[in-house]
């Protein structure tokens, strides 16, 4: 093999190793992506889930409040201070 095709073979196989360099790159930098806005939508979905569960629970201690007949306690329950 002369020289001008040993240089030759260096930098296609160069450039090929660019190339796939690159191309795992961007698998990584894919899988990372994805599972980041997976666990954004998981967030946003346990939040959600976490306010409607506030949400139960006040109007748990309302119904509760109601049904002893006390209504202090229901706007208590409903503004989070709770008397003795």
């Amino acid at each position: 093999m002369k020289s001008r095709e040993k240089m030759l073979a260096i930098a296609v196989g160069a450039v090929l190793a660019l190339f796939g360099l690159k191309w795992g790159y961007d698998f990584v930098a894919d899988k990372f992506q994805s599972r980041e806005a997976a666990i954004t939508d998981l967030t946003s979905r346990k939040e959600k889930d976490e306010g409607t569960i506030r949400a139960g629970e006040v109007a748990e201690r309302r119904f509760h409040a109601a049904a002893m007949g006390d209504e202090h306690s229901v706007l208590a329950g409903a503004q989070g201070n709770h008397r003795p």
